[in-house]
This record gives structure tokens, C-alpha cells and sequence, in this order.
């Protein structure tokens, strides 16, 4: 994989999506969906980062390729992009939605 390669990195729970678009040890894009993977897919691409992104690692996967290599390396994306959709999802449950 390039070092300037753009990977999705997402996490769901239930119909709630969080992706993080990420290239090396920075982050370049988010995107939030209430719709699963479909919504967020779309987001992304209404955003124009589906043209940029190579890869995916996690639950939605958008049409990419899984990321060859060790998902290791991207970890602190992948607890980055679970800690957004529980704190999402207990903020929706606190208020009643």
C-alpha cells in the first residue's frame, strides 16, 4: 500500500455509520450517517472522497478494496471511528430518538 494512500475506516452500530477517511497519521475527512453503510457511502461521495479513497478496513466497505497489509497500523483510526458512534449513539439514546 502507498504511504499517501486514502482509506476509509468505518464503524456501525445499528443504522448509525461513522467513516474516517485517513492517510497515514492524519485524517482528511469524517462523515456520519443515520442510514448504514448505504447512507454513509453516499455522504462520502456527495463530499467527493469516494474518487480518493483506495481502501476500506471495518464495516462498510463503500465498493473498495480491503486494505492489503496489517489493519494494525490504522488501530488508532479504527477505536477513533468506534469511540464517535458509541458517543453518538448514547447521545441519541439520552435524548429519545
Amino acid at each position: 500500500m502507498k504511504r499517501e494512500a486514502r482509506v476509509l475506516v468505518s464503524k456501525c452500530r445499528g443504522q448509525l455509520c461513522v467513516g474516517i477517511v485517513v492517510r497515514l497519521n492524519s485524517v482528511d475527512g469524517l462523515a456520519i450517517s443515520f442510514e448504514s453503510c448505504e447512507g454513509l457511502c453516499r455522504r462520502l461521495g456527495h463530499k467527493g472522497f469516494l474518487d480518493e479513497i483506495r481502501y476500506y478496513i471495518g464495516d462498510c466497505n463503500c465498493g473498495l478494496a480491503l486494505m492489503p497489509g496489517p489493519q494494525e497500523k490504522l488501530g488508532w483510526a479504527i477505536a477513533f471511528a468506534e469511540d464517535i458512534v458509541n458517543s453518538l449513539a448514547r447521545a441519541r439514546d439520552l435524548l429519545g430518538e
